[in-house]
């Protein structure tokens, strides 16, 4: 661990941070359940970002010209590690455990999905 350039490391306490988001109007508890801690790291960041740049969805000519692009090499790597430890400890009965929502918290183009949906950001499929 000696030879790691970064030396300052921090967690986030979700169990203060969703709170706050909830209680700020910035996430609803029921997209919680669907989504993975790094969903809603990107969300977070998005509206920051778009709050910071004054640029609104109000505008449907505006939202017609943005759009959402977000690189992953791994979406939800908590949510697959935690259901490998579930699957390992109790075999079988570790299914049980897996949320339904394990396989969107992993999908890798969720957060871009769930702020083109926020912001009412097009999708445009050019074929």
């Amino acid at each position: 661990m000696h030879d790691l350039p970064c030396k300052v490391a921090a967690k986030i306490d979700t169990s203060i941070l969703y709170p706050n988001l909830l209680k700020n109007n910035l996430i609803k508890n029921s997209d919680l359940k669907s989504m993975s801690v790094a969903n809603v790291y990107a969300v977070i960041a998005a509206d920051e970002a778009i709050k910071d740049s004054g640029w609104s969805s109000r505008n449907e000519i505006e939202s017609q010209k943005a759009g959402t692009s977000i690189g992953t090499g791994m979406a939800g790597i908590q949510e697959v590690s935690e259901a490998a430890v579930a699957l390992y400890k109790d075999n079988l009965k570790g299914i049980k455990t897996i949320s339904p929502y394990f396989i969107p918290k992993i999908l890798p183009n969720l957060s871009a999905g769930l702020i083109s949906i926020k912001h009412k950001l097009k999708v445009i499929i050019l074929l």
